[in-house]
């Protein structure tokens, strides 16, 4: 069960150095500390043409500082992600990091998973590109009833589910004229037959200075799914 003092405190989608962030990871580590932020998740890009990204000969080295800083800062728990553009995976044929790195990580996030032409990967292909990913997967702060309008929210909710992904609420992510975030419409998929079985990830995708995900957070408690959060699974 997570804890009150949790509650407001957790940021799992932040970008540091080693890809286009702004800070080092021990300066993320560092502000996250100082915010009473008690989770931060590291999801750095991963081998990627469309911004700085981490090599494959670099991932191994990413990896290290990250353990090497959960080591020495045991009052915040750390998470090791990454975060891959399937696009790029699918047109550049570009693969998954050897499978000995990943089974190191806690979560691998996707983006551009859609059942839209010229917009994303169809959910289907992505199940077969990602099927031997040991670890937590997550759509990347995705848009459901935009990027998947060919299924009812509980068709949805069911095939991501059996899917094995977990959605990303991501607090940067707006529509074209709109205030709020992506996921203040994800309100009908949360009624879905199928939602207790759902994980959830919350960020800001944080390219500067590190906060926490607080309204996504209080998002999910208004609707009871708190406790769906990937940091009770991993």
């Amino acid at each position: 069960m997570i804890v009150e003092k949790t509650l407001k405190n957790i940021n799992l989608h932040a970008h540091s150095t080693f890809s286009d962030g702004q800070f080092s990871p021990e300066t993320l580590v560092m502000q996250a500390i100082e915010q009473d932020i008690s989770i931060l998740g590291f999801a750095d890009h991963y081998h990627t043409s469309k911004t700085l990204s981490i090599a494959p000969d670099m991932l191994k080295k990413y990896i290290d500082e990250l353990d090497n800083l959960a080591t020495r800062h045991n009052a915040i728990r750390m998470l090791k992600g990454i975060e891959i553009n399937t696009l790029d995976m699918f047109l550049q044929n570009r693969s998954l990091p050897d499978i000995n790195l990943m089974e190191r990580l806690d979560f691998m996030l996707f983006e551009y998973i859609a059942n839209i032409p010229r917009t994303g990967i169809p959910l289907a292909h992505a199940v077969l590109m990602t099927k031997d990913v040991p670890v937590s997967k997550g759509l990347a702060h995705t848009d459901l009833s935009r990027m998947f309008p060919d299924m009812t929210p509980d068709e949805c909710v069911d095939r991501i589910v059996n899917a094995g992904f977990f959605i990303e609420l991501n607090e940067s992510y707006r529509r074209p004229g709109e205030t709020d975030p992506f996921y203040v419409h994800y309100i009908p998929y949360f009624r879905a037959s199928g939602i207790a079985s759902m994980r959830f990830s919350v960020g800001t995708d944080s390219h500067g200075a590190i906060k926490s995900a607080s309204n996504a957070l209080s998002f999910l408690q208004d609707h009871d799914l708190l406790n769906n959060l990937i940091i009770e699974h991993i």
